[in-house]
């Protein structure tokens, strides 16, 4: 599980994680995954300033069966 960290004064980065997914002919994505249910994803700066869809786009699924292992949907886009 990552860690969070401090960005700036009053303000405590959530755990999230970046991955850099790259295939030829697709643009380069590096998209950033929040962990689910965090605390601090209610006072996420970066996180809050997006609408409710794409907040949902960027937090992760909980897997039914395993509490402890996350889906993360990444769609690329051709180039």
């Amino acid at each position: 599980m990552p860690d969070s960290y401090p960005a700036g004064p009053g303000w405590e980065r959530p755990p999230h994680i970046h991955f850099k997914v790259m295939k030829r002919g697709f643009v380069d994505c590096i998209p950033q995954r929040q962990i689910p249910s965090h605390l601090l994803n209610e006072t996420d700066r970066l996180l809050q300033r997006k609408t409710h869809v794409e907040q949902n786009l960027m937090i992760a699924e909980v897997l039914p069966e395993q509490d402890s292992e996350f889906y993360y949907r990444i769609v690329l886009k051709r180039a």
